[in-house]
């Protein structure tokens, strides 16, 4: 496994979306962005957002949204925050 996206709602329209890098070495593996989809200007937190205005965190968020068709209920019960977690006390 290369890289590997979740994402979780944090709000209206805010999200984090965790991308997990098998291929980098451990402690730099985890990686947490923050994302906004507010009106028409889109941000995210990553450092290549920054640079060109474009991402591909966005652009995953995006299309897991249209795929979905909106927002799956399991995300509201918690499970995401688990699997979150469960990440980021694996020390990837």
């Amino acid at each position: 496994m290369a890289k590997t996206y979740m994402f979780r709602v944090m709000g209206n329209d805010q999200y984090k979306v965790m991308r997990i890098d098998d291929k980098l070495p451990k402690g730099k593996r985890y990686e947490e962005y923050d994302i906004d989809l507010k009106g028409s200007d889109w941000l995210c937190s990553c450092p290549g957002f920054m640079y060109r205005k474009k991402c591909k965190h966005i652009k995953f968020l995006v299309s897991q949204l249209m795929d979905k068709g909106g927002i799956l209920d399991f995300q509201h019960q918690g499970d995401y925050d688990k699997l979150f977690e469960a990440a980021k006390n694996q020390k990837l």
